[in-house]
């Protein structure tokens, strides 16, 4: 499958929907986090409507999706976009909540206000937030894109795991699962990688390192 072609068109028809949505969502979900972390009021007004779209499932509104855009790339990417937000908003969210009271009292001390607190305290305290969110959205995200691609597509991986089911070829079936996997896989490495590059810190003996030097 991979000499002639047909494994690496699935893998970039898959790729593409699940990196699109996976950005999307998780730029608005940052945003939205962020901005109901800061702001009261934002949190007050949007905390209550999230909590409830949340805990619907997201393959659910599918249908909806193809009802409204039809059978085109659009509704596959944001099935992506919506499974990846709530989680990242929600983890952005948390990591605004939790900074210790103490080290906000110290920054308003020391004159910290307005943008300097929220490039300072807020966003570096919610990171390790965010990363949380961004490394559980990313299995969940390739577990959507493939189900999405059971019932509503013709090429991707979810399609030929379905499609070789269907048609009773195990071995096809075994190429999209292993594919599948390798591909969350490396998704949630990157993310790994990411990680490690914004919080130095938290790697063992990153902040011996960084006094020494």
């Amino acid at each position: 499958m991979i000499a002639d072609g047909e494994l690496w068109d699935h893998i970039v028809a898959t790729t593409g929907r699940l990196l699109a949505g996976f950005v999307i969502g998780s730029a608005l979900g940052v945003v939205a986090g962020l901005a109901m972390g800061v702001w009261r009021p934002v949190r007050a007004a949007l905390g209550p409507t999230f909590t409830a779209l949340y805990a619907l499932p997201k393959i659910a509104i599918l249908p909806l999706l193809l009802l409204i855009f039809g059978l085109t790339e659009t509704p596959k990417v944001l099935a992506v976009v919506i499974s990846v937000f709530f989680v990242v908003q929600i983890n952005t969210l948390a990591g605004i909540v939790q900074i210790d009271a103490r080290i906000l009292e110290a920054a308003r001390a020391y004159k910290a206000t307005g943008w300097r607190l929220f490039r300072y305290i807020l966003l570096p305290g919610a990171i390790p937030a965010i990363m949380t969110g961004l490394r559980v959205s990313a299995g969940m995200s390739v577990i959507v894109i493939t189900a999405v691609e059971f019932v509503a597509s013709n090429d991707g991986l979810g399609y030929l795991i379905w499609n070789s089911w269907q048609l009773f070829q195990p071995q096809d079936m075994y190429v999209g699962l292993i594919t599948v996997s390798l591909l969350g896989a490396l998704l949630t490495g990157l993310i790994i990688v990411l990680e490690r590059a914004l919080l130095p810190w938290r790697r063992p003996g990153g902040s011996h390192r960084k006094v020494k030097k």
